[in-house]
């Protein structure tokens, strides 16, 4: 299998996805489907994934779940396993991308850079590349909810919305507005 093998991954993220507080479907009856959406350019295989969740009693949800694959196990990681997958060059383990430091970096420099990564296109508001911190060491946030929210050093911080919708995000939207108005304790959005 490649790191792009959706039919080895969906079991270890049927298993895996409702234990995460983020998912909104526990107990329900669901069928899912994941889609590689793009890969992001790091020390270890990083792949976003779209998982689709369909219920048998509402509406689909789509989330975004980003994925390291590494070919030893990582004893930090350990609490965000998905499993392991044998691949033609041996096993990988699976883990969740947002909780691996030596990847992280890999969703700034896309930002620093501006750059298009599959179905993925990275922004950059910030005036000046070097305003992006991509040498800093990242770290979860454990108070969220719905989402997954990453400080990088004192510096910066970094939220990842798991549940994708279409249009624009209210958070970018308010922010936006209040960057018109003249707003200048907030991130700056043009």
């Amino acid at each position: 299998m490649s790191h792009h093998d959706p039919t080895h991954l969906a079991p270890l993220v049927r298993k895996w996805l409702p234990t995460q507080r983020w998912f909104a479907g526990k107990g329900r009856d669901a069928t899912l489907s994941v889609t590689p959406l793009a890969d992001l350019p790091a020390e270890h295989p990083v792949t976003l994934w779209a998982v689709r969740v369909e219920y048998a009693d509402g509406e689909p949800e789509t989330y975004q779940l980003p994925l390291v694959t590494r070919t030893e196990p990582a004893a930090n990681l350990e609490h965000v396993l998905l499993g392991t997958v044998e691949t033609d060059d041996g096993p990988v383990w699976v883990y969740d991308a947002l909780h691996d430091k030596e990847v992280t970096p890999a969703w700034l420099a896309g930002m620093q850079e501006d750059s298009v990564a599959g179905a993925v296109r990275f922004v950059r508001y910030a005036e000046s590349p070097d305003d992006i911190p991509v040498h800093e060491p990242s770290l979860v946030l454990s108070g969220e909810q719905s989402n997954t929210s990453m400080v990088f050093g004192d510096v910066a911080i970094m939220k990842v919305f798991r549940r994708l919708h279409r249009g624009v995000n209210p958070d970018i939207e308010v922010q936006a507005v209040l960057s018109r108005l003249g707003a200048r304790h907030i991130p700056v959005v043009p």
